[in-house]
């Protein structure tokens, strides 16, 4: 009898394991939509929303839905993959968007590679507050950013492409802190990726440490998604 129960129970442990004899096959349709960059996906009240950047760079090289001579944000309902809100963010670049309760906070840069960052928040994805001016240099070269929550505070990161002394390899990810959402100080010693390419970045908070995902690679080899993790924003383990 005991035999019996163990055979059987080997038969179906094997029948288990070989749902998963065959590893999970993905297939690439396709970009959501081209000249629609740096989208951030979001759950706002109860709804998963998309922000996407309008981009525009000249007549000839933007979206279809673009005729303004400027690039802007919008949010697209993804329960139907029609629905969008009115533009907003005129002449902002590479926005990125983070929920806080009834809010959503939108930050973005200059332009690519400007020297200066900005916020924006709204409580209906329809009416925005003007952009706000966060953080400034004049020898930065700005990109991307990404925002998080850790341990009662929020942690602000912006990528930069120069000054050379700074960054070392482009593009490197530098970081900010605030209490309250509105004022921001730069981290001091605090950076990530000064000997390699770190683009694309998604900065995440879970059980003391940081998670930062990016891309590592070039226009020619190709990317690939990579993670890091710190606790403290200064030393990294990367992937």
């Amino acid at each position: 009898m005991k035999s019996r129960v163990a055979a059987a129970l080997l038969l179906f442990v094997g029948a288990a394991f070989s749902c998963f004899a065959e590893p999970v096959k993905l297939r690439k349709l396709g970009p959501f939509d081209i000249f629609i960059v740096e989208a951030t996906p979001i759950v706002f009240k109860g709804k998963l929303m998309l922000m996407e950047y309008i981009r525009y760079e000249r007549p000839d090289k933007r979206h279809r839905d673009n005729d303004t001579g400027r690039s802007y944000l919008r949010f697209r309902d993804m329960s139907d993959m029609k629905t969008v809100t009115k533009p907003f963010g005129h002449g902002l670049h590479l926005g990125s968007a983070f929920v806080e309760g009834d809010r959503v906070i939108v930050t973005a840069a200059e332009k690519w590679g400007g020297s200066k960052f900005y916020q924006m928040e709204s409580t209906d994805l329809e009416n925005w507050t003007a952009p706000r001016l966060i953080l400034e240099n004049p020898a930065w070269r700005g990109y991307n950013t990404t925002l998080c929550k850790a341990d009662g505070r929020y942690v602000l990161s912006f990528e930069l492409g120069a000054p050379k002394e700074l960054v070392g390899t482009p593009f490197t990810m530098f970081f900010a802190e605030s209490t309250d959402l509105r004022n921001w100080k730069v981290v001091e010693g605090a950076a990530m990726g000064r000997d390699r390419y770190t683009g694309a970045p998604m900065l995440r908070y879970f059980g003391g440490w940081y998670y930062y995902f990016h891309l590592e690679g070039n226009y020619r080899k190709g990317f690939k998604t990579m993670v890091a993790r710190s606790r403290d924003l200064k030393d990294w383990e990367f992937s």
